[in-house]
């Protein structure tokens, strides 16, 4: 399991500023709880007794108290990701005015006997064995800018894609890797259905504007879609500005190809980012998307002042303590030296 959170550097207050710490940290442990490195009472545990004594199958014995989970709480983690990127910051890694980019990453590791030896074995069942957190942290600057997007050929269907596992986004590096042969930015990915809908990025959720002025997005809850905290940032902003946005449960690719008039990434890594054109392979259709749409535009720009710290739509302001309120505890001394 892992995150992609960036922190950003605002100029009026002289603060370096961790977006959506606490959400990306809830997103991460819901992605542990369902693959198991939490405990996920949500599970269906199911007692064998009764088929033992019904038709005299032997079944193994698990013990519970051999499991390993990670043990430390939410607070733990976000107090850990602070203090690596104040560390990071007076051992001149970073420099706090160009940001950063965070990645937490849980994850099962070698299997620790009763006896303290460490063994290396690989299992597809890992229950026993150790969970370990690593953080890195390291200065990333625009991710895409006004991408040319290449639709996957394949189409999509996995539950798993809804969590943010690292074996999720094999199919959105292999999308991208096809987009980045043919001289594209980024990856389209649709579902596997005849009509091929809409899911989202390579490692990006989707908002699309169409020829009436409607504003669409793909609906998480019933597609194979990743619960985006940057577009959840998007969609609060567009509803405080009074700009509609409609959670439609399904966008058919040939309804984008054909009405699409701009369209907009919204990813931690990505920001929120308009497209700029839009090829399909498989219908061989192509679209030139408008970069200037004052809808998307003005999106963009609350977006961006929100994560430089700068004037916001009053409608807005509440969402810089929302979402911005964790500050890296930076020593005036270190601060001062980053900045001389």
């Amino acid at each position: 399991m892992f995150e992609g959170i960036r922190a950003f550097w605002h100029e009026d207050s002289q603060e370096l500023r961790v977006l959506g710490l606490r959400q990306h940290v809830d997103r991460l442990f819901d992605s542990m709880a369902y693959c198991g490195l939490i405990e996920d009472k949500r599970r269906i545990r199911v007692n064998t007794n009764e088929f033992e004594k019904k038709y005299g199958i032997n079944f193994s014995k698990f013990d519970d108290t051999n499991i390993k989970y990670f043990d430390h709480s939410k607070e733990w983690i976000e107090e850990k990701i602070l203090e690596l990127i104040a560390q990071s910051v007076e051992q001149r890694v970073i420099d706090p005015q160009n940001g950063c980019y965070i990645r937490p990453k849980v994850f099962r590791g070698m299997k620790t006997l009763a006896n303290g030896q460490v063994s290396p074995s690989a299992e597809v069942f890992s229950l026993y064995h150790d969970v370990v957190l690593e953080v890195f942290v390291h200065e990333w600057g625009k991710y895409v800018e006004s991408p040319n997007v290449r639709v996957f050929e394949e189409g999509i269907r996995s539950g798993d894609r809804k969590y943010k596992c690292i074996s999720n986004y094999n199919r959105g590096n292999v999308a991208k890797n096809a987009a980045k042969q043919d001289g594209f930015d980024e990856a389209l990915l649709v579902d596997e259905s005849k009509e091929r809908f809409v899911l989202e990025g390579g490692g990006e959720n989707i908002v699309i504007k169409d020829s009436k002025g409607t504003l669409w997005t793909p609906f998480i809850d019933t597609q194979d879609i990743l619960d985006g905290i940057t577009l959840k940032i998007g969609l609060e902003i567009a509803k405080n500005l009074k700009i509609d946005v409609e959670k439609y449960h399904r966008i058919p690719l040939n309804y984008f190809m054909d009405d699409c008039v701009s369209a907009m990434f919204y990813g931690t890594a990505a920001g929120n980012e308009p497209i700029n054109f839009v090829y399909d392979p498989i219908s061989r259709k192509e679209r030139r998307l408008d970069l200037q749409d004052k809808t998307l535009l003005r999106l963009k720009q609350e977006y961006d002042n929100l994560t430089a710290g700068k004037k916001l739509d009053k409608s807005n302001e509440y969402l810089r303590e929302k979402y911005f309120g964790s500050v890296v505890p930076l020593e005036k001394r270190v601060l001062d030296q980053s900045l001389a």
